[in-house]
């Protein structure tokens, strides 16, 4: 039977379920599912779509994905073919990682997203987890931590809460069923696990460094004194000019953010992103800096 093509168009929203062939484990432990993630991120900047949520389990994967000039079908081929061809070679083995075709439903993006979400972080709680909904391969970690920008686009969905940030988070965990006033007791120690860093920061490829947002806006900072409030300005004083054109180009080299969201961080156009990416300079003292 010939198989129907995916509907496809501009802004279309899909719940993305890849399932391990024969429904066995695709990941058998945690740098697996960084690596997968790793390669989420990748096609996401080479694509520009939008990620929603996502939970890695075990022996499948949910993705929330709004597409933008890329269809889905060429996004999730490139994705399972890679993470394949590293499963495969790391554990010696040959064929289908994945069952052929990924499943992926059609949604309507402002009457069930945030019912969506929500599906998709209870898949742990579903699957009688010992962490639960704070599982750490998904993203509702995301979604609870303040200030936090990543592989994940949460802001859309949390600003169908509200339209104040920290009224957003409370309001996003009671839509969870948690009591936001336990979230708003508890340390950040006690919501990310010791070893988080550690683990998001590994990747198959040895060779590879990984920053968060955070860790790259203080590698700069530590190195020219500027911080990311004066980077934002868009003044023209040379050493804000290095830091601005440091902190584009780790982002774009080292970490989950594409360039949409670069330029929106730092507060320039894309086009800006793209000359300081290609500059050489720039690339030699990053890569001092990361010696650093």
């Amino acid at each position: 039977m010939v198989r129907k093509p995916r509907i496809y168009y501009q802004g279309a929203l899909y719940h993305v379920i890849c399932r391990g062939n024969n429904r066995e484990k695709v990941f058998e432990n945690d740098d697996d599912k960084q690596s997968y993630l790793h390669i989420v991120s990748r096609y996401k900047k080479k694509f520009n779509f939008y990620l929603y949520c996502y939970c890695v389990m075990d022996n499948h994967v949910h993705l929330v994905i709004e597409v933008q000039d890329t269809p889905l079908s060429k996004i999730m081929q490139g994705i399972q073919q890679v993470y394949t061809f590293h499963f495969n070679k790391k554990y010696d083995r040959v064929g289908h990682a994945f069952q052929q075709r990924f499943k992926a439903i059609l949604v309507d993006k402002q009457e069930y997203l945030l019912q969506l979400i929500r599906y998709v972080h209870n898949n742990p709680v579903k699957g009688n987890l010992a962490d639960g909904l704070n599982y750490l391969w998904s993203s509702h970690r995301y979604y609870i931590k303040k200030d936090y920008q990543g592989l994940v686009d949460k802001e859309f969905p949390l600003s169908l809460f509200s339209g104040n940030y920290s009224s957003q988070i409370n309001n996003y965990l009671v839509f969870m069923g948690k009591d936001s006033s336990t979230y708003e007791q508890k340390q950040e120690s006690e919501l990310w696990p010791a070893n988080y860093k550690d683990l998001v920061t590994k990747q198959s490829d040895v060779n590879s460094i990984s920053l968060s947002v955070e860790d790259a806006i203080i590698k700069v900072e530590k190195v020219t004194g500027i911080g990311l409030s004066d980077i934002k300005k868009r003044s023209k004083r040379r050493t804000i000019v290095k830091a601005r054109r440091l902190l584009v180009y780790l982002l774009d080299r080292y970490s989950h953010l594409n360039r949409k969201a670069i330029a929106d961080l730092v507060n320039i156009s894309q086009s800006s992103v793209s000359i300081i990416i290609e500059d050489e300079q720039i690339r030699r003292e990053c890569k001092k800096l990361l010696k650093n």
